[in-house]
């Protein structure tokens, strides 16, 4: 038996094609200084007026939704605290992004304003609720205290 194999594509040294489109790319540490300013915005935003607010309310939420439904609202009895993408899984994401986004890589950093990607995560938490129908309750709550807050928000 003959074993045809296909030949491996090229590899794209995309961080070199975004440098193009923002020259901050070309910095040598530029993944790395951007993993680590992730983690800052993730230990600011655990601690900031935001998630100090949800973490305040939290018993009443509680409370409320122990009321209408007879379970808890959430598997921990606090919230978690936000984490940072690291700069691999940055790199990784990247990527995957260029190779999707090829023909317009501003969908993958704006050509204005901070030399940030378009990466829907950077920074994020996840809140596990005990049963499905605790993930509307909970993010009417936390939309509530958002608006609350007096923050600015972007609905993707």
């Amino acid at each position: 038996m003959v074993s045809v194999t296909k030949p491996a594509e090229p590899e794209v040294d995309w961080l070199a094609k975004l440098a193009k489109v923002r020259s901050e790319f070309s910095m040598p540490n530029y993944l790395s200084i951007l993993a680590k300013n992730g983690e800052t915005w993730a230990q600011e935003i655990s601690v900031g007026p935001f998630w100090e607010a949800a973490n305040s309310r939290l018993s009443q939420w509680r409370t409320e939704y122990r009321s209408l439904v007879e379970s808890d609202l959430l598997l921990q009895p606090t919230l978690p605290e936000f984490v940072n993408k690291s700069e691999s899984s940055i790199r990784s994401k990247i990527t995957r992004l260029c190779k999707h986004h090829q023909e317009d890589l501003s969908n993958v950093i704006a050509c204005e304003g901070p030399p940030i990607p378009k990466l829907n995560d950077i920074v994020r938490t996840r809140v596990a609720c005990r049963y499905i129908d605790g993930v509307e309750s909970f993010g009417e709550k936390i939309l509530g205290n958002w608006q609350r807050t007096s923050l600015q928000h972007v609905v993707e």
